[in-house]
């Protein structure tokens, strides 16, 4: 269903909820009908109303939205990392990211680079390295950081991009996940003086990349490599969709709390319907939401453009996350890992949970929160429900080097090592070293 027909649906709906109002303010006066009576017809009737439209109602700024995993500063005195650090990273962002914002919305026309660039971009004094959890595009990026249409001309996918000065200017430096080349776009709105104001006051902390280190050469050469062991945090996980209160706030959330939403129980968990739209609470944390095709849109973009932006949609998406599973988190954190248009002009989206920098990886693959978007409406939505508390016990992590020979020898070369969590469904969860590719 196009954006139009979708639009002039919901005008219908407003009026048809303006003609009810109406008729209640008639029906008090008339003797036939006490005044109890008529407030519950008209809440029935005003939820029923309410129910196709969602609840998505609190206004969000993506502009917060999208932060780094791992950062890095090169100084006079060496560099500064945060690698498995969330803490460092985040204050670190909180001073560096409207340079970032500045220099890709300001991009000129990039040129491909050889890998020694990218490198020496990491050596180069000043300069601020930035490593996000996803590859996304830059273009999007840049939506999301300016908070709306930022008329970026960057067309690469990346999740590794940096700030140096190269031939006396400050440029943009990346790695572009999808051909693999490396590429420098120069930027004449941030300045040398800029960039050596945010990288002050930092001390160098012995941060290396695997293309440093002759012992770590088996890794992919953009692996950032802390200086000391990761201590990481041993963390009880809970499904919390085992207690009835949290069903009730995801079906409240999600427009199925009012009535007309009928049930019913599954192998796997409960079933709701409601105006064609149907919403699953599963017996192992999952609630799956599933857009009928000839319902109106329960979530959309409040837009009258032909196409939603990055930024609209992702306030949308944003804001039912941190609705829906923001509040159950604990001590995890969601992270934007994906933002990709498909051939159709469907939008996927996806998040995954980290813990102190490094990623929950789930044993079935999956992330915790994928959406599929359609002309600014949300047809699919699948929250991998889950809470992560820290129990005080530590876990027993190999040293780098240790790590970086082990794994090679067992799944070969050219991965990047990470600390990353498995969450198999148990009880407990504990970080270990993976390579992925």
């Amino acid at each position: 269903m196009d954006r139009k027909k979708r639009r002039m649906i919901e005008l219908g709906k407003d009026a048809v909820i303006v003609l009810l109002l109406l008729s209640a303010l008639w029906l008090i006066g008339r003797p036939q009908l006490y005044g109890r009576q008529v407030e519950e017809w008209l809440s029935s009737a005003l939820q029923r109303g309410s129910g196709t439209a969602g609840v998505v109602t609190d206004s969000v700024d993506v502009t917060q939205l999208l932060r780094p995993v791992r950062m890095a500063v090169m100084t006079d005195q060496g560099r500064y990392g945060t690698a498995y650090d969330s803490q460092g990273t985040q204050l670190l962002f909180s001073t560096a990211a409207d340079l970032l914002n500045e220099a890709l919305t300001s991009a000129q026309e990039p040129q491909r680079v050889s890998r020694q660039v990218w490198e020496d971009a990491l050596g180069t004094a000043p300069g601020i390295y930035y490593e996000f959890a996803g590859a996304l595009p830059l273009s999007v990026m840049a939506d999301l950081m300016s908070g709306g249409e930022s008329g970026s001309q960057l067309d690469g996918v990346s999740a590794r991009v940096s700030l140096c000065v190269r031939q006396d200017e400050v440029q943009l430096i990346y790695l572009d996940e999808t051909d693999g080349y490396c590429y420098a776009a120069a930027t004449d709105v941030v300045s040398t003086a800029q960039l050596s104001s945010a990288a002050r006051g930092y001390t160098a902390n012995g941060t290396q990349f695997a293309f440093e280190r002759e012992d770590c050469s088996s890794l992919a050469f953009y692996t950032m490599l802390p200086s000391q062991t990761p201590q990481p945090a041993e963390c009880l996980a809970v499904n919390p969709l085992t207690a009835e209160e949290t069903g009730a706030s995801v079906l409240e959330q999600l427009g199925f709390g009012v009535q007309g939403t009928s049930h019913y129980e599954a192998p796997d968990g409960t079933v709701y319907l409601n105006s064609g739209d149907t919403l699953r609470l599963g017996n192992d944390g999952r609630v799956t939401f599933t857009a009928g095709e000839a319902s109106p849109a329960r979530f959309s973009v409040s837009t009258v453009q032909e196409e939603a932006s990055p930024a609209e949609n992702m306030e949308l998406i944003y804001q039912l996350v941190r609705q829906v599973a923001v509040p159950w988190q604990g001590d995890a954190e969601l992270q934007l890992t994906r933002y990709e248009r498909q051939e159709d002009g469907s939008v996927w989206v996806e998040f995954e949970y980290y813990i102190g920098g490094a990623q929950v990886i789930r044993g079935d693959g999956s992330p915790a929160v994928s959406a599929v978007l359609q002309d600014g409406a949300v047809t699919d939505l699948v929250f991998c429900l889950r809470t992560y508390t820290q129990s005080g016990s530590l876990c027993a992590v190999l040293p780098v080097t240790q790590a970086a020979a082990a794994v090679t020898a067992l799944e070969g070369e050219g991965g990047e090592l990470l600390l990353c969590y498995r969450d198999n469904g148990g009880g407990t969860v504990s970080a270990g070293w993976v390579v992925t590719r």
